[in-house]
């Protein structure tokens, strides 16, 4: 498929790498769209300032999109290691976990600042649901402070 497009060509390529530009003019560019069509990917983000320890997060954050999504990876990144132990995090949906197998759970090892699992037992998000973050495991030395944790889904 292909589709014609006008506008700032670099923003669009940033924005669908995995869609090819062919220049029409200096201005518009007619865009080969992949089979399937472009895979749209998004983060919900959680964040915990400061020092970090083992709690239930109440936040919920919904899916409002109008349609299932795909969870397809947890990240986590600290500004302060954790010492003597990781960091594990777990995410629920409706209050049950994403991890059945509970070592699949992201964590941040000892003296590192990030982690990540990409190995999700239940990775579909209804719309409508919600995810939670809590904290399950912190460094036994240094917790470890400033928690970013991102849920990828498309």
């Amino acid at each position: 498929m292909t589709v014609p497009l006008r506008g700032d060509r670099a923003a669009w390529d940033m924005a669908y790498p995995e869609v090819h530009a062919s220049d029409i003019d200096d201005e518009t560019y007619l865009y080969h769209v992949p089979p399937g069509g472009v895979t749209t990917v998004m983060q919900a983000i959680f964040t915990i300032e400061g020092s970090l320890s083992v709690a239930n997060n109440p936040l919920r954050i919904y899916n409002v999109t109008g349609s299932a999504k795909t969870i397809s990876k947890v990240f986590l990144s600290v500004d302060t290691v954790p010492t003597s132990a990781a960091i594990i995090v777990d995410i629920h949906k409706d209050g049950t976990t994403i991890f059945t197998t509970q070592s699949n759970r992201p964590q941040i090892a000892a003296g590192a600042n990030t982690g990540q699992s990409t190995t999700i037992e239940v990775a579909t998000w209804a719309d409508g649901s919600y995810l939670q973050m809590q904290v399950d495991q912190v460094g036994s030395g240094v917790p470890g402070s400033n928690l970013t944790v991102h849920v990828v889904y498309s």
